[in-house]
């Protein structure tokens, strides 16, 4: 069994879809490397789902979810764009306005942007 992403599943590219749920960003350090192991575990035309936090406009709470190994500084889309430039994100507001979160979807390459 192994207890971290940080290397593919399988010697070459077998997934159709890969889900990341509220994980990503308790992965610190580390989500860069979950994300490089997703990407290499997808095969061509291969979907990335993750939905997670995004961010928060309070202090206290940044900090008090820092303490619980959570990051909220919006760190996460942009990254996921860099590797899925043909995606879609979603961001919503929770707990009126206390925090974001996010929904994404991307795929792999050779897959067109539609």
């Amino acid at each position: 069994m192994r207890s971290s992403y940080d290397q593919p599943l399988d010697p070459a590219p077998a997934f159709d879809l890969v889900l990341f749920s509220y994980s990503l960003s308790m992965m610190n350090p580390g989500w860069e490397i979950a994300l490089k192991a997703a990407t290499r575990d997808l095969k061509p035309g291969g979907w990335l789902a993750v939905v997670d936090f995004a961010g928060t406009p309070l202090g206290w709470f940044r900090r008090w979810m820092r303490r619980n190994h959570v990051r909220l500084d919006d760190h996460l889309v942009s990254a996921l764009r860099r590797l899925f430039p043909c995606s879609s994100v979603v961001e919503r507001k929770a707990y009126a306005g206390a925090w974001k979160y996010f929904l994404f979807l991307g795929t792999s390459p050779p897959a067109s942007c539609v």
